[in-house]
């Protein structure tokens, strides 16, 4: 006898269908939940409980910890697919809209504590037109959009090598065409690698998707007229992104294009042997070039510095350009200090800017944005005694939007939207009026209990609430046959009885319906915020 399919379940097989291989986190009230195969191979690889219902398969975790486990399964090589609710419950009849609103990838981690501060986390894409190798290296999480073209094989292996992407996009005929190009890849890159049918890197249909996403008839003023091969594997790439795993690409303005030429060749035996960034020794960055010469004081700085002492330079004047530049913060020691010291503190303002704009950013990271900003003004000034003002004029004036931040958010916000006072008093007067009637409640619920205790002559009555079952007024069993025939019975305890009147029931309603308001107002105004940042994407 076959089991009917509830409208639930056939809305979960609806996203299992759109999610390909990817295991499902379903969103289903305050829990992500797996059924099936997923479930076990979740349950399997994270040691979640495995439980069964009806003969289904199925595990679950708490929503304020899914981010834990999604970093554990994209650890282990797993796709994560994450399904939304994309209406609320409680004001919905029947079904609730779900779904998928992100996958999660090696190389889409934008909010993920896989990520390493001072490293970058490229997706690549591979493709070839002719006799020309096109590369696409997409970091999400900074939003930088590169591009190259190569004529050997053994020259992308080499830049691959320098950069080592987290995941791979590549088309289907290179297992063939480029035996050893794939075992190069499958030997030092032993991530996840996506292949497509040729057909999705079709020139024309690539240009398109990058005029379309870029809003531009040309693609001439990003350095790409004549680079098929590298427009290929860019349009690919943003398609692929788009299309299959839900990435948000607004934040993407740009592509980088610059020749390899002008750096010196590094391939991956000179790489290992200088232990320029990874020891010989063992697996990491200890004991490396980079790790002596890092005495970065951002995240951002760090990852630059990486880039830089993976890329040298070949331009004498360029070079001599730099150690001027060193010998100059060298020689005001005094001034370089004073900088050290004002970048002491800042943020990764590059990630935090995307996560706001890609809307992952929680209230504590949109605080945090807004002070990293605000120490912008005070370097400029710190930097004036250096030869650094084309650097000084292409900054723009942070300064407006900090203050906006900084004005809006509490000075201790919560972690998360609804777990407490997100915004200051005064930014919104409709979130004064209903925070107002929440803080009274307070004193009203002790004023009430005073004046029950005075009526009924029980001065152990409590009045109290749960979420569970709302406010309540309590006694012990001794005491209940004191308790007016107007009070109604609500909950029969071990220790004594629950009950609630007419009026409290109106004050209840009054205080939940402005708590419930005022949540929802703050995620609104909050979504607003980080709108209006993400329009500042220059900065």
């Amino acid at each position: 006898m076959t089991t009917a399919v509830t409208p639930m379940m056939a809305q979960w097989h609806a996203c299992k269908e759109e999610c390909g291989d990817a295991l499902l986190f379903f969103r289903l009230g305050d829990f992500y939940e797996a059924f099936h195969e997923d479930a076990e191979k979740i349950s399997k690889a994270v040691n979640v409980t495995l439980t069964a219902r009806q003969g289904t398969a199925m595990c679950g975790v708490p929503y304020h910890t899914a981010e834990v486990y999604i970093d554990k399964l994209v650890a282990k090589g797993f796709k994560i697919a994450v399904a939304e609710q994309m209406e609320d419950p409680k004001s919905v009849k029947g079904l609730v809209q779900r779904k998928i609103v992100r996958t999660v990838t090696p190389g889409t981690l934008i909010n993920s504590q896989l990520l390493s501060d001072k490293n970058a986390n490229y997706f690549a894409c591979i493709s070839q037109i002719g006799s020309l190798f096109g590369l696409a290296l997409l970091e999400l999480t900074t939003a930088d959009f590169a591009v190259f073209e190569f004529e050997r094989v053994q020259d992308l292996i080499d830049e691959l090598c320098r950069i080592r992407p987290a995941e791979f996009l590549l088309p289907k005929r290179l297992q063939k065409a480029h035996p050893t190009l794939m075992k190069e890849l499958s030997l030092h890159f032993p991530f996840l690698t996506n292949e497509k049918e040729d057909s999705f890197f079709d020139l024309q249909l690539t240009q398109e998707v990058l005029t379309a996403h870029f809003k531009l008839h040309s693609l001439d003023g990003f350095g790409l007229r004549g680079q098929v091969s590298a427009i290929s594997a860019a349009g690919a790439l943003m398609a692929h992104l788009k299309n299959q795993l839900n990435v948000p690409l607004e934040p993407i303005t740009a592509i980088r294009t610059e020749p390899l030429s002008q750096y010196m060749a590094l391939d991956r035996a000179a790489l290992k042997n200088l232990e320029i960034t990874e020891s010989c020794s063992e697996h990491g960055s200890q004991h490396t070039l980079w790790h002596l010469l890092d005495h970065t004081a951002t995240a951002m700085g760090g990852r630059m510095l990486r880039y830089w002492i993976q890329h040298p330079l070949l331009s004498i004047p360029e070079i001599h350009a730099r150690q001027e530049a060193i010998a100059l913060f060298l020689a005001k020691a005094e001034e370089t200090k004073a900088i050290r010291l004002q970048l002491d503190g800042m943020r990764d303002l590059e990630r935090l800017m995307m996560k706001t704009s890609a809307r992952y950013a929680t209230p504590r990271d949109v605080l945090a944005l807004g002070l990293s900003l605000s120490k912008i003004s005070p370097l400029k000034e710190r930097l004036k005694p250096f030869p650094v003002g084309d650097l000084l004029r292409s900054l723009a004036d942070p300064a407006p939007l900090a203050a906006r931040i900084v004005n809006a958010l509490s000075e201790t916000p919560p972690l998360r939207l609804g777990e407490g006072d997100l915004f200051r008093d005064g930014y919104n007067q409709e979130l004064d009026a209903l925070r107002l009637l929440s803080r009274e409640s307070t004193s009203w619920i002790a004023r009430y209990q005073t004046e029950l205790r005075e009526e009924t002559g029980i001065k152990t009555l409590k009045v109290g609430f749960t979420k569970a079952f709302g406010y309540y007024i309590e006694v012990t069993h001794a005491q209940a046959e004191k308790i007016p025939a107007s009070f109604q019975r609500r909950q029969t305890l071990v220790g004594g009885e629950r009950f609630i009147t007419e009026e409290l029931k109106t004050f209840e309603q009054k205080a939940l319906t402005a708590e419930e308001k005022g949540k929802a107002l703050e995620a609104q105004l909050f979504e607003e915020l980080r709108r209006e940042i993400a329009g500042h994407a220059e900065l």
